[in-house]
């Protein structure tokens, strides 16, 4: 066994649920030793950077109940085993309420890497429409707000923007656009 290594023995789900399952595994880690690894796994996820034709972005506020705060965020969503940019432009459509004409995907990501084995895939959306009121009433977003990218820049300095996937897919969006923070 190469020194970076693992073994997978077995590996069994200990709980299921529609978004999520864990799963354990017994394994030989890299150092030879016998153990268990738990995981959360997920279906792949979408992650949608809509981009306004004044070159804004637009972030929804919904409130986070695991972290009990108001978050400004990225639309997104599972994919709930469809196909990712059909996923990517429903999650767009609920959260915002806007389609869009133009679609690229940017990338992809993991999600938390140590105890899961998600997947975040990114799209860029342009030519946006707004087709409808924004958010599903389970979804809890209280707003959708177009801002320049220095408001965004800084929004990340202050600490307003706090979620890793949104801050994740905004430095792919970045990069894209030829933009540096």
């Amino acid at each position: 066994m190469s020194k970076y290594n693992w073994k997978k023995i077995s590996t069994r789900k200990t709980y299921i649920h529609s978004r999520f399952n864990i799963i354990e595994d017994r394994v030989i880690r890299p150092d030879g030793a016998k153990g268990i690894y738990n995981f959360v796994s997920v279906m792949p996820a979408v992650i949608v950077l809509p981009v306004t034709d004044k070159k804004e972005i637009m972030l929804i506020r919904q409130y986070r109940y695991p972290v009990r705060k108001y978050s400004w965020e990225l639309p997104g969503g599972s994919s709930d085993g469809k196909a990712l940019l059909p996923a990517a432009k429903r999650e767009l459509w609920e959260e915002t309420g806007y389609e869009a004409a133009q679609w690229n995907k940017l990338g992809s990501f993991q999600m938390l890497g140590g105890i899961s084995n998600g997947v975040e895939h990114v799209y860029i959306a342009r030519k946006l429409k707004k087709v409808k009121q924004a958010g599903l009433p389970d979804e809890a977003i209280v707003a959708v707000r177009a801002f320049n990218l220095k408001t965004i820049a800084q929004m990340i300095r202050d600490k307003k923007i706090r979620d890793a996937q949104t801050i994740s897919a905004l430095m792919l969006g970045f990069m894209h656009l030829g933009l540096r923070l």
